[in-house]
């Protein structure tokens, strides 16, 4: 039996401390990117091991009933994991089902077998989940029927799938055994018809037999998502369900449960479980003495995915966060001077009273408010506004702005708006320059505005006016015609950065506001040996860049950039994508090498 053990690096958040499941936890390990679900799996004697996916499987273990969890460890990697399940069999042997594969563990969970194959080449992104009565099962939906596979020798090797045909009206969107025993298997499953969503359960004596209705557990016109259902020790059955509820005009996913004391004859109303002004979805149940565990995903706050956990008929949802959503901001630039931003976001929760805050650089900069005189419309709408004017001194990195909406529990829903960026941005490979209200990305390659995540900087009065610009060019070589070009947007790029022979990636960018003699100023002696002008104050032919006098500021007979305007960009880029790599393919480079100088400068005049 071979150990996996993979390094995960987790973003360790305070631990919780509950009294018997009183309320609804955050699992407390951020685990970005759930793709698939998680669950809680009761080994005994307080000891706990709740599993997650994403594109790897993690287990963390609890020796106190779930009041402290161990840091997550990662016991496979792989492909993507969309739906997971575990079981504890009755010798111990926790088994443990993803993607296609299960792998199992007989020292409760410390070391896991290698990866088993589940059933042959069945699709591994359907709704799977395990069961035992005789033997252990694997079982998954496709269309209108269930499949499983089965294992003798608990999860050691598996079966090839086989077809349980025939068994809904409507396309299985989601199932759940809620008994599963020989002679009396009860499965529910769930559906959508002419728009009415159903649970319904089916029953029968064999997994291979005749399949008998045996009633509808719920039904609605809202849209069901998924459910997971479970017998307790006392025999009473739990069906727990994602539904999609109306907020306002936002629709949001919450999950509830309803349960039967007669076997399944009978159903309770629906109680909500999980409430939220995000999203809960992909409920997990598993068995812990009269009430089950009960784990699901949610979008709450500002990390996407997390798994929330605690036990269906006990636990009280508090840890939901505010609603915010149908933000706008508008951007009033005074540069060089001021940049002022207005924000307005609808914001509301039951856990009064709520803070809607204006975030920069993670920090509240403003209190939004919903008084009719912070541009938020009327008041009491629960629409809230705010603005702020920073100095564009002030901002000398790109941060940045937010909204931020906290209740009396302090549960928060953060929106990301913006980047805000300084007035000259640049980086190895580009430069955004300002001149006014007009803004002018570019790149070390020739591009003009389609730099990647920059792109929608290339602006006119805050508003996008080039998505993509360049240069054509064309001549004759030998007799025989030739063009070439930059122009993105026809997916023409024919043009490297750097010299004819050397590819390195820069521009670099010189500020009449630098000091003398500063980083900008040595920075471009590797301009110059590309090509670029440059002052030479001593005469002698070479840029040195040195404060001869040791005065600390620059004079006549000293070296210098080639300054124009309160900005220059300069690049170089040549021709030299290889004609197999270009959209017309028949034209090979030409050594054409441009050295390319930009500079502005602002002025009243």
């Amino acid at each position: 039996m071979k150990t996996l053990f993979v390094s995960f690096f987790l973003l360790f958040v305070s631990l919780p401390i509950r009294a018997q499941y009183s309320v609804v936890e955050g699992f407390p390990y951020i685990l970005h990117n759930n793709q698939s679900n998680a669950k809680i799996l009761d080994i005994g004697n307080n000891h706990l091991i709740f599993i997650m996916a994403n594109d790897s499987l993690f287990i963390s273990h609890s020796y106190d009933d779930g009041t402290t969890w161990q840091e997550p460890i990662t016991v496979w990697s792989g492909e993507l994991i969309q739906h997971l399940d575990g079981i504890i069999l009755p010798t111990g042997r926790i088994v443990l089902e993803f993607a296609k594969y299960s792998i199992y563990s007989d020292d409760n969970g410390n070391t896991w077998s290698e990866p088993i194959s589940i059933g042959g080449t069945r699709p591994s992104y359907k709704k799977k989940k395990l069961y035992y009565s005789n033997n252990l099962y694997a079982f998954f939906q496709w269309g209108s029927k269930l499949f499983y596979s089965y294992s003798d020798n608990n999860g050691t090797s598996w079966s090839s799938f086989s077809p349980v045909s025939n068994i809904a009206p409507f396309n299985i969107e989601d199932f759940s055994f809620i008994n599963f025993s020989q002679g009396n298997y009860i499965v529910a499953l769930m559906g959508n018809e002419n728009g009415t969503y159903s649970i319904i359960l089916k029953k029968t004596t064999s997994l291979s037999g005749e399949w008998t209705d045996f009633g509808t557990v719920f039904e609605t016109t809202k849209q069901i998502v998924d459910i997971d259902g479970i017998k307790d020790s006392t025999g009473k059955y739990w069906i727990s369900f994602t539904m999609v509820d109306t907020i306002g005009q936002e629709e949001v996913k919450n999950v509830y449960y309803t349960t039967s004391d007669d076997s399944g004859n009978t159903w309770s109303e629906p109680v909500l479980f999980a409430r939220s002004f995000q999203d809960d979805w992909n409920i997990r149940l598993s068995i812990s003495d009269n009430n089950p565990y009960a784990v699901f995903l949610t979008n709450r706050g500002d990390i996407q995915s997390l798994p929330y956990y605690g036990k269906l008929g006990i636990s009280e949802d508090i840890h939901y966060s505010p609603f915010l959503q149908d933000f706008s901001t508008h951007i009033v630039d005074d540069y060089p001077n001021t940049v002022t931003v207005v924000a307005t976001a609808r914001a509301f929760t039951d856990q009064l009273p709520i803070t809607v805050s204006l975030i920069y650089n993670g920090e509240p900069i403003e209190t939004m408010y919903d008084d009719g005189q912070h541009n938020d419309g009327v008041a009491g709408d629960s629409i809230y506004g705010a603005s702020h004017t920073f100095n564009y001194s002030e901002i000398t990195e790109t941060y940045n702005i937010g909204l931020r909406a906290t209740d009396v529990n302090q549960n928060t829903t953060f929106l990301q708006l913006f980047p805000l960026y300084p007035p000259i941005l640049s980086g190895w490979d580009f430069c955004i320059l300002r001149n006014g209200n007009t803004k002018f990305a570019i790149n070390s390659n020739g591009i003009i505005a389609d730099i990647g995540p920059y792109t929608a900087q290339t602006t006119y009065d805050g508003v996008q006016v080039i998505y993509s610009a360049g240069f054509m060019m064309s001549g004759k070589a030998n007799g025989e015609i030739w063009s070439n070009a930059m122009a993105t947007s026809s997916r023409i790029r024919d043009y490297v950065s750097g010299t004819i022979g050397d590819t390195s990636t820069a521009v670099y960018v010189v500020k009449a506001t630098d000091p003398p003699f500063g980083e900008s100023w040595q920075n471009w002696s590797n301009a110059v040996a590309k090509g670029a002008y440059f002052y030479d104050g001593d005469g002698d032919g070479v840029y040195n860049p040195v404060d001869l006098n040791e005065n600390g500021q620059w004079d006549w007979s000293e070296d210098c950039p080639d300054i124009l305007g309160d900005v220059t960009a300069w690049a170089v880029y040549n021709d030299g994508v290889p004609a197999a790599d270009r959209w017309f393919t028949d034209v090979p480079p030409q050594g054409i090498e441009i050295r390319q100088t930009v500079w502005t400068k602002y002025g009243e005049d």
